[in-house]
């Protein structure tokens, strides 16, 4: 079974923030998020007009464009 968990790692222990852990061993799997994330730069409308045309809206239902493609298989 897979479960989420929100946490702080506080110099080599993991601290539940919402309820206590009530595993005693199990195998993990940890993402660390910064805490401050890095600012993201300004995308000047130049250099968005390069990608003009790339995306386009659907028109087709997405389930119906997801089976029309399973079928080409």
């Amino acid at each position: 079974m897979y479960k989420t968990i929100e946490a702080i790692y506080d110099n080599g222990q993991i601290i539940s923030v919402d309820e206590p852990i009530n595993i005693k061993r199990s195998k993990v799997l940890i993402t660390i998020l910064e805490e401050e994330p890095e600012k993201v730069r300004g995308i000047s409308g130049e250099e968005l007009s390069k990608y003009q045309g790339i995306v386009k809206s659907f028109k087709e239902d997405p389930v119906a464009y997801q089976r029309r493609l399973r079928d080409e298989w």
